[in-house]
């Protein structure tokens, strides 16, 4: 009897700890199934989702077919490749995109050659530059003569236009206070304001600049840029939201790569230099 009792004990207390293995090792299981991933990361499986404003030649673009193309839609393009993920593109006006990527959460980036500034780094996280430019000008041929300095532009006669929410709208604020500023919701408004002589100048990039003048040189005329104060040099970057700290540096480390590889200096001397993908448009 007491044999019996021994093994009926030992056999009890062996179901007891073999339960209690079972309860920890399927609780260990579960929760690292469901873990939450590493903080900024976006999973190879899901697709990068880029908000944007096409329009801004020749950084972001839309062809006739709906293609998007442009400087920084192909350099996200070139690092969602570069990592395995597929990418997918969202429209949205330049001054709802930084809310669309930190509260709305429509997307994962925004690359929409987008200036790198202190009241923005407040709310996103900036790649390094990935290209860096200045404010340019473009003017109906017939007003050359009339705008020659800097000066002639803040008076109260003079209509500026510019685009909500970009840095050239507050560069212009600060620096032609006397004149009319006109606000615009996108950079095509902006030009037509001025074809149609409902503004007399639009300030912005000085490379979106050239590149309207190019594709409408009839018509428009570009103001030399040495004539603006304080013009210097302003880099863009890629936009995370802030607690995206791993795909930045993951970016950042992308980008490092096509410096060093040529594969950036290709890329610029197509959008920069031989410009052929202006056929297309």
């Amino acid at each position: 009897m007491e044999y019996e009792y021994r093994i009926s004990h030992l056999s009890s207390s062996f179901l007891v700890w073999f339960g209690i293995f079972l309860s920890t090792f399927f609780a260990c299981f579960h929760l690292s199934s469901f873990a939450a991933p590493a903080k900024g990361a976006v999973p190879v499986s899901s697709p990068l989702r880029v908000c944007s404003e096409p329009g801004f030649f020749p950084f972001e673009m839309q062809t006739h077919k709906g293609e998007w193309i442009g400087y920084d839609i192909d350099l996200i393009k070139m690092f969602a490749k570069s990592s395995g993920r597929k990418v997918s593109f969202v429209d949205v006006r330049f001054s709802d995109l930084i809310q669309a990527l930190t509260q709305v959460r429509s997307c994962d980036v925004v690359a929409s050659a987008m200036m790198i500034n202190e009241e923005r780094q407040k709310i996103v996280l900036f790649s390094r530059p990935t290209y860096e430019t200045y404010y340019g000008a473009l003017l109906r041929h017939e007003d050359i003569k009339k705008f020659t300095t800097a000066a002639s532009l803040n008076k109260p006669e003079v209509r500026i236009a510019v685009q909500r929410g970009t840095q050239s709208a507050q560069y212009v604020s600060l620096n032609f206070s006397k004149a009319q500023i006109i606000v615009f919701d996108t950079n095509k408004q902006t030009v037509k304001a001025v074809l149609e002589h409902k503004a007399d100048i639009f300030i912005d990039d000085s490379v979106f600049i050239t590149m309207t003048v190019k594709r409408k040189s009839s018509l428009l005329a570009e103001m030399d840029p040495q004539l603006f104060p304080d013009n210097d040099y302003s880099g863009m970057g890629i936009a995370f939201r802030r607690e995206d700290t791993a795909l930045k540096a993951e970016f950042d480390t992308f980008f490092e790569k096509i410096q060093k590889n040529g594969e950036l200096n290709k890329l610029q001397k197509y959008y920069f230099e031989d410009m052929t993908w202006m056929k297309n448009f």
